[in-house]
């Protein structure tokens, strides 16, 4: 027979009235089941609680910036990412850091602030996702490039810890995170989206297309026009008459063999994709230029850019911002950038190195 807590271990044949009888089960009070489900209520009112304050409250308030810190609430779901609560308030007190530190803010509402912030954040995760996508890695040496430069051009890292500091309440470990880093993959990518002859080839393609047109029977500057207005390009396909000594090389090369009415192959610009018409050649001795000139049309097409294509990833993905929806998106996308963006970073970069 087992010791029990009356006996002392080895004793025999004594029996042990302390002992549970085989099969049976000590039940919990009741009291006790109502007092942890009084807590378990009370927890989640709580966290309840928190949570109305954490979306209510407005952006930048202490107690919430407390409460992010610790519980990962999101502002923002894209795709399978989410922005963080603690990311926009990370950015929102930098934000209103620098614009204590000018002269002149911005005349900037709070609304408009937290939409532009979350929009960058937004911009980051399609930017890390568009990498991934091209199977991009990060180029760390670049990033280590230009933090250095930073360094060099304030005179050393003390300097630049101070300006960080000042400016945005950062350290410049966050400062290289959060900055610098974005703005590397950004010049990673933008780089492989204008030399990628797949992305690229679209757009070829397309110009073809309006070349194609012209081939059919319109008239070239009926669909250039029609072409560069959808594009919102600030200009009209009549050139004009233009000495042939004055266009770009390539465009000399293109022209050459091309007779009054003709126009050329597709020609890769700078930016652009384009076709010129020629509407006529001019001699010599008729052009004003006193030179051998041309009469010309053009039909341009921009390239594919880091803007188009992040565009069309958000617009292919399920974005959801809890917090700093816009009111008007194509009016935010026009509107300036947040400063700890990578678009903004060089505005940044001048600020600490003034």
């Amino acid at each position: 027979m087992m010791p029990c807590c009356e006996h002392k271990e080895g004793s025999e044949g004594q029996s042990c009235d302390c002992l549970p009888l085989q099969g049976e089960r000590t039940e919990i009070p009741k009291k006790i089941w109502m007092i942890l489900a009084g807590i378990g209520v009370g927890i989640l009112a709580a966290a309840m609680i928190v949570s109305v304050l954490v979306y209510t409250r407005p952006v930048g308030d202490a107690f919430v910036g407390k409460v992010v810190k610790i519980v990962p609430y999101p502002a923002a779901v894209v795709g399978t990412h989410t922005v963080s609560m603690r990311d926009l308030y990370e950015e929102y007190r930098a934000m209103q850091n620098y614009f204590s530190s000018l002269d002149t803010p911005p005349d900037m509402t709070n609304e408009d602030v937290i939409t532009m912030i979350m929009q960058t954040l937004v911009r980051k995760v399609s930017v890390r996702e568009l990498m991934q996508a091209y199977d991009l890695v990060l180029d760390e040496d670049a990033v280590t490039e230009m933090y250095t430069s930073m360094v060099n051009q304030v005179g050393g890292e003390e300097i630049l810890a101070q300006k960080i500091s000042e400016t945005f309440g950062w350290t410049t470990e966050v400062f290289r995170d959060r900055v610098v880093t974005p703005l590397v993959m950004a010049d990673q990518l933008t780089t492989f989206v204008e030399e990628s002859e797949e992305i690229q080839g679209e757009r070829l393609e397309e110009v073809e297309s309006y070349r194609q047109r012209v081939t059919n029977g319109e008239a070239f500057l009926d669909v250039a026009n029609e072409v560069m207005t959808a594009y919102e390009m600030n200009t009209q396909g009549d050139y004009g008459e233009v000495a042939l000594e004055d266009l770009p090389e390539e465009w000399q090369t293109a022209l050459e063999g091309i007779g009054d009415g003709g126009m050329t192959e597709v020609i890769e610009g700078s930016g652009v994709s384009l076709v010129l018409f020629v509407q006529q050649r001019i001699v010599v001795e008729e052009a004003q230029s006193g030179t051998e000139s041309v009469d010309l049309q053009f039909l341009a097409v921009p390239d594919i850019t880091l803007e188009d294509k992040v565009a069309e990833y958000l617009e292919d993905t399920w974005v959801w911002k809890i917090v700093g929806e816009e009111v008007a998106e194509e009016e935010v996308i026009e509107e300036g950038e947040d400063q700890t963006s990578e678009e903004a970073a060089p505005v940044e970069e001048e600020t600490i190195t003034e």
